[in-house]
C-alpha cells in the first residue's frame, strides 16, 4: 500500500508529464535546467 506522501509525489509527476509531454519542448529565457524547474528527470538542450 502506498503512502500518502508516495501518493501525492505521483500526482505531482502524472500533473507534470500531462502538461509537458514526453518529447515536447520546454522553453524558458531563463538559464536553467528544465529538470529543475519541472521536478523531472531531462536535461537542457544547448544548441
Amino acid at each position: 500500500m502506498a503512502t500518502l506522501k508516495q501518493l501525492i509525489q505521483k500526482a505531482g509527476e502524472v500533473a507534470v508529464l500531462k502538461a509537458h509531454p514526453v518529447g515536447s519542448y520546454f522553453i524558458t529565457e531563463e538559464d536553467r535546467n528544465p529538470a529543475e524547474i519541472l521536478g523531472l528527470g531531462g536535461g537542457k538542450y544547448l544548441g
